[in-house]
């Protein structure tokens, strides 16, 4: 969808985040893994595991928008603390 980037007021194109469903640029977008690269409930196994999860193919990731990302991150991050 064209917009304008809310921080230039340039013409761009606007992406929907699936989470928040906002509109953003393509700079406030970041790849997300769908299944997260340290699993929350068992935390980090080995580097092997680790390599594996973090290098897949694009059918693996969606794109969110930053703030869902650092929301999505925290969360994940809370989670793996509460299993120690």
């Amino acid at each position: 969808m064209d917009g304008k980037n809310p921080k230039t007021g340039r013409k761009c194109k606007l992406h929907l985040c699936p989470e928040c469903q906002s509109l953003k640029s393509k700079g406030d977008m970041r790849a997300d893994h769908i299944i997260p690269v340290v699993d929350p409930a068992v935390g980090f196994v080995d580097w092997n595991t680790y390599i594996a999860r973090m290098f897949v193919e694009e059918e693996h990731f969606k794109a969110i928008c930053v703030d869902c990302h650092k929301l999505k991150t925290t969360e994940e991050r809370e989670l793996r603390k509460s299993f120690k």
